[in-house]
């Protein structure tokens, strides 16, 4: 991600506009996130603005798949309130850090969602695929400014669209390059949440510094030593779940952890003692890359099983902090995720995970599937046993008539309903 921090310098004597692309991806439907607006824009869409017409496709002949195509389409972060894909210069030189969190909260909304260890990566993405660039196009010219950033300070580069002086830009290996679909009602509670911290909220302003934390250590970057990714995604949880300093941080992480997953579980009453014990080991592996001490005996594998687990709890452990400020309500799959984190955590299993235990199902798809499957009919047999009880259906006969409608009359129906 390109983060850039100083105001426009316009070009001596042209109108400027500003654009701010994110070439690698494609979303199902456009999002959010006052007062920006994510879509994804096609070359063959038709446009209200000529000169908007010619600078994309001039953009996006620059843009270049890993296949060496041009990518035929990008997203572009306009004006929610103008139909106009460019900006103006003013909006980012008074909004760039607003720009910069929206794009943070839409990556989070979108790994929240991430499927892992589906058979062929179906549904999967990584924080690579929302990298964005800013550029600057006078009218009726035929040149480009790109904002870069250097370790001394910004600078800008002209770069002409015409011949072989044209930039290029080419998509990163571990790219995905799908249409994503973004989670919108937990971006929803991300921009309430923006908005609090000019509140002076500290706890907002605090949840929003570990989701920049959580897509650093999420990028897959080949490059990357696998523990740096650790470092980052233990340093998420610590800032979301307010660790407070102290030589045994690593029990509070866990005891906190297990305190909101447990309360997300009832009545169910999982337990999720496991779930502690593996972020406390979780948080001591971080010790190895950030304070240089000695790696300790682990129980569990750690270039599989500690940044999967810690990529696959983050989302729901944001998900349980924000349910708790009522910024959100937890969904009948967020809580059947959180049941199978026990699950999913027997010591025996991470190196079965991608098994495929039948019809291209994996072991880890049908743990998952299994605990969302018992909290639907758990919920679908107590809102059938409220209507049931509603209409005056005596309580000997209620189970029975719960089971027929639900469970469609099967012989162990009764005995299945009675348990849930």
């Amino acid at each position: 991600m390109t983060a850039l921090r100083p105001r426009s310098a316009p070009l001596p004597g042209m109108i400027q506009r500003e654009i701010v692309l994110l070439p690698w991806l494609r979303l199902k439907e456009s999002v959010g996130f006052s007062p920006f607006q994510f879509r994804t824009v096609w070359e063959k869409d038709a446009f209200t603005n000529r000169f908007e017409r010619a600078t994309f496709r001039r953009l996006v002949r620059a843009h270049r798949e890993i296949t060496g195509s041009p990518c035929r389409a990008m997203t572009v972060a306009c004006n929610r309130r103008s139909k106009r894909l460019t900006l103006h210069p003013d909006v980012l030189a008074k909004g760039l850090e607003r720009l910069e969190i929206a794009v943070d909260c839409l990556i989070m909304a979108e790994l929240s969602s991430r499927k892992l260890f589906f058979m062929g990566g179906l549904g999967y993405c990584n924080a690579t695929s929302f990298e964005w660039f800013r550029y600057q196009h006078p009218i009726r010219a035929d040149s480009i400014v790109i904002w870069n950033r250097h370790r001394c300070g910004e600078r800008f580069q002209m770069h002409h669209l015409k011949g072989r002086s044209a930039f290029r830009r080419v998509a990163p290996a571990q790219t995905v390059h799908g249409p994503l679909e973004v989670d919108a009602r937990l971006l929803k509670s991300l921009e309430r949440l923006a908005n609090r911290t000019s509140q002076q909220d500290r706890a907002a302003a605090r949840i929003l510094r570990s989701i920049r934390w959580f897509w650093h250590g999420n990028r897959d970057e080949t490059f990357a030593d696998i523990r740096w990714d650790v470092g980052a995604m233990a340093s998420a949880l610590e800032q979301l779940l307010g660790v407070s300093a102290g030589k045994n941080k690593h029990n509070e992480l866990g005891r906190i952890l297990r305190d909101h997953f447990e309360k997300v579980s009832r009545p169910i009453r999982q337990s999720h003692q496991v779930t502690a014990e593996w972020a406390q080991e979780f948080y001591v592996y971080r010790h190895e890359p950030v304070h240089g001490s000695q790696r300790p005996a682990l129980r569990w594998e750690k270039y599989v099983c500690h940044p999967t687990m810690a990529a696959f709890v983050f989302p729901l452990a944001l998900k349980c902090v924000l349910a708790r400020r009522k910024e959100y309500s937890l969904s009948v799959e967020d809580r059947g995720c959180i049941d199978a984190v026990p699950r999913l955590l027997d010591v025996r299993l991470p190196d079965r995970w991608k098994d495929d235990v039948s019809n291209g199902v994996t072991r880890w798809q049908r743990i998952v599937q299994k605990t969302i499957s018992f909290r639907r009919t758990r919920r679908a047999v107590h809102s059938a046993l409220r209507a049931i009880k509603a209409q005056g259906v005596p309580e000997d006969r209620a189970g029975l008539v719960v089971a027929q409608r639900v469970f469609g009359g099967m012989a162990r129906s009764k005995t299945q309903a009675t348990a849930l």
